[in-house]
């Protein structure tokens, strides 16, 4: 009989795994604000108060994503 072995993830990689929960996060809630107001500015700090220091650190990358895969999706 084969023993059963489940692998427990590191420390990394649970952060890993977090880190990649953490933007997905952030990026809905960036799409669902800039639909609801449209205004980059005012939704850059709706997400600073929501998310802290992970925005601050994500932005410019979720920015970049949002002009690449979103925006063009509207045009």
């Amino acid at each position: 009989m084969k023993e059963l072995v489940i692998d427990m993830p590191t420390k990394e990689q649970a952060q890993t795994v977090l880190g990649q929960v953490m933007v997905r996060a952030m990026q809905h809630n960036y799409c669902d604000l800039m639909e609801a107001h449209g205004n980059a500015d005012r939704v850059d700090e709706a997400m600073q108060r929501l998310f802290g220091d992970s925005w601050l650190k994500a932005r410019e990358n979720i920015w970049q994503w949002y002009d690449k895969e979103v925006a063009r999706e509207v045009l």
